[in-house]
């Protein structure tokens, strides 16, 4: 009897914990709303990507896979603890979560390009579960350069700087990044402008993403050149004169993308031009010019080509992904 009654009150016990356990949890884990991904474009917005990472998704967990292995092996991790925790690379965490709890999660990269301005912008990553901890767990404390958001300010030259904002991670260069950032997440900016939404409407749907290029101004022709640039490489063509890299009055791009494997990725979308004499002229371009560039950053491509009036619709794939992941993580992209 007296045995008996010792395991009463061992299993009150631990129901009493597990009780607890669970109230806790239920007091530090929150639901989510997943970003919407064209809430982070302003009105000079040159580029938005934006992906999905679903557990029933077996091409992004292989991507996943591949980016933590490969970090794994370097002499010095790239990924921050935090990111290692979320892509299921550590051991251990201060959250009182798994990995998997977390997902889905949606990434979404931002470039913006004033008229005569630098390049700014920076990522977020929106997690659909989160917990009132994050902040504390991730080490990261109010900033009053950044409206008293709390920030993880980066512990060597070249990181990022790393800001929280509800159930967002927000990941920028610098402080100003990070306050338009949190200023597009709060509903405190201007909205991308009509070619931005044109583009939009035009990218195909399904896909575990989709990204919006957008070349007002030729904007995105002075940025390939200064990227080439930075890599040592100088392009121009008598008395100083610059050789285009893009075409002629190129609108922009919106299209899907979905991975089948790690290496392999399926893309759709539609190249947008001014008219439909500079879509003619700009066909070739796609054709033969871009599978070179993008073998720049170390991936190979093959894509048909169909004209419609202004626009080329682009369907094809892109394969050797591990290469670019490799050169994500070194940060040599175009070497």
């Amino acid at each position: 009897m007296n045995r008996m009654r010792g395991w009463w009150i061992a299993a009150a016990i631990v129901l009493f914990l597990a009780g607890l356990t669970v109230f806790f949890l239920w007091r530090t884990v929150r639901r989510g709303e997943l970003v919407v991904p064209e809430s982070l474009a302003g009105p000079d917005t040159v580029a938005l990507i934006s992906f999905d990472l679903r557990r029933d998704d077996p091409g992004a967990a292989k991507a996943l896979a591949r980016i933590v292995d490969r970090d794994e092996k370097r002499k010095s991790h790239r990924l921050p603890a935090w990111a290692w925790w979320l892509l299921g690379g550590g051991s251990s965490s201060a959250l009182p979560l798994g990995a998997a709890a977390v997902l889905p999660v949606r990434l979404v990269l931002a470039v913006d390009r004033p008229a005569g301005g630098e390049v700014s912008g920076g990522v977020v990553v929106s997690l659909s579960k989160y917990s009132s901890r994050l902040p504390e767990a991730m080490g990261a404390s109010p900033d009053p350069q950044v409206e008293g958001l709390p920030v993880v300010h980066p512990s060597r030259r070249g990181e990022a700087w790393t800001g929280i904002y509800a159930n967002n991670i927000l990941l920028s260069r610098d402080a100003e990044g990070l306050r338009a950032i949190a200023a597009r997440l709060g509903g405190r900016s201007e909205p991308p402008g009509a070619l931005f939404e044109a583009l939009r409407e035009a990218v195909p749907s399904g896909g575990d993403g989709f990204g919006i290029v957008v070349n007002p101004g030729d904007r995105l022709e002075r940025l390939a050149h200064e990227a080439l640039a930075r890599s040592g490489v100088k392009i121009a063509e008598g008395e100083g004169e610059s050789v285009r890299l893009l075409p002629r009055d190129l609108l922009g791009s919106g299209f899907s993308v979905d991975f089948a494997t790690a290496e392999q990725a399926r893309v759709e979308g539609v190249v947008l031009f001014g008219d439909s004499r500079a879509a003619s002229d700009g066909e070739e371009w796609v054709r033969r010019v871009l599978p070179v560039s993008l073998a720049f950053v170390g991936v190979e491509s093959r894509f048909t080509v169909r004209r419609e009036g202004e626009r080329l619709l682009v369907s094809g794939t892109i394969e050797n992904l591990g290469r670019l992941w490799d050169r994500l993580l070194s940060g040599r992209l175009l070497d």
